[in-house]
């Protein structure tokens, strides 16, 4: 017998084991059923149908389920046939992860498929710089969000992934992979929205006869894009200060080597929302707000004052355009109105 149909033996055995120690300790109507289905699927060739059934089993099962390990390894053994490998290298760690010092066939896998993935891949850290960030890959058939930060394998080259946080729609990010790169930090736009700002009913007039108001518009968008930097700049710091001190908070904490142990993901993501919403994200929506407002501000003064350029060498009429500035969530703009 082949080295490739031992390890598929192995792992419809396991397969079959798992099928009696969760029907006897969950009790679920029809979960004992339904692994079998997997299993059959599996030894028929239909490796993405059975995946399917498993995932279903690992989303209905808990994270305190003492056979959860054996529905990863069995999804992460079909997907390193499919050569699905980075989808693959989670769900075995995962398994590695949840069971850790029994001796199974996830580890030997696992070994397998990084091996094959340091080819051509690399391995990326994902951070999401908002709280409750997370990230979506097509994971066999089917579209999964993942919590962000999460490590993940991907090639050389520019890389396309969709991005959710905590009160922001998805979004689609691009970014490089390069030979050394270790990490992305993905940062979602927020437009600023706002009220427009309406022209005065008073236009103060220099000496010449020239207004002064976008003259004072143009310095205070200068003042406000500084403003804005030196938002983003504190956001930044305290973006890579929070990762230092969230990993050394995991390493007091559990002392797993950054590791979070098995059903302490949702203390793990509470404090880093937690860490993010207080020292990144306003810090973040301010910048924003103030680079919005900065640039409705400058394109309004550069479009007032071409108007008014324009308007000296013409003869004067009943109706005159007068361009307002505007803040709007898409950013800066003009509109023209009618003045009599």
């Amino acid at each position: 017998m082949r080295l490739g149909q031992k390890m598929a033996c192995a792992a419809l055995l396991a397969g079959l084991v798992l099928s009696t120690g969760v029907c006897a300790q969950e009790k679920a109507a029809g979960l004992n059923e339904r692994n079998d289905q997997a299993v059959q699927l599996s030894q028929d060739g239909k490796l993405i149908e059975a995946a399917a059934i498993w995932l279903d089993l690992i989303d209905e099962v808990g994270p305190d389920n003492q056979y959860l390990w054996g529905f990863h390894m069995n999804v992460g053994r079909n997907f390193q046939k499919l050569a699905l490998f980075p989808e693959a290298w989670w769900h075995l760690r995962r398994s590695v992860t949840l069971n850790p010092g029994e001796k199974t066939r996830a580890l030997e896998w696992l070994a397998e498929v990084e091996k094959t993935l340091l080819q051509t891949h690399r391995r990326i850290t994902v951070v999401v710089g908002h709280a409750g960030g997370r990230v979506r890959f097509l994971h066999g058939t089917r579209e999964t969000w993942y919590k962000a930060p999460l490590e993940w394998w991907f090639k050389p080259g520019e890389q396309s992934i969709d991005v959710a946080a905590e009160g922001v729609e998805r979004t689609t990010r691009q970014f490089s992979v390069g030979p050394q790169t270790t990490e992305v930090v993905l940062r979602l736009d927020q437009g600023a929205g706002g009220d427009p700002i309406v022209k005065p009913a008073g236009t103060v007039e220099s000496k010449k006869g020239r207004p002064v108001l976008p003259w004072v518009m143009l310095g205070g968008a200068f003042l406000l894009a500084g403003a804005g930097g030196a938002t983003f700049w504190v956001a930044s710091n305290n973006l890579e200060t929070e990762k230092k001190d969230f990993a050394e908070w995991k390493d007091e904490k559990w002392g797993l080597d950054g590791l979070v142990p098995s059903g302490k993901e949702g203390e793990a993501e509470d404090e880093w929302d937690s860490r993010m919403s207080s020292k990144v994200t306003p810090y973040e929506i301010t910048s924003y707000a103030l680079w919005g407002a900065a640039g409705a501000a400058a394109v309004g003064s550069i479009v007032w004052l071409a108007v008014d350029a324009a308007r000296e060498r013409e003869p004067e009429g009943d109706l005159r355009p007068v361009f307002v500035p505007l803040l709007t969530p898409g950013g800066a703009g003009a509109a023209a109105q009618l003045t009599f």
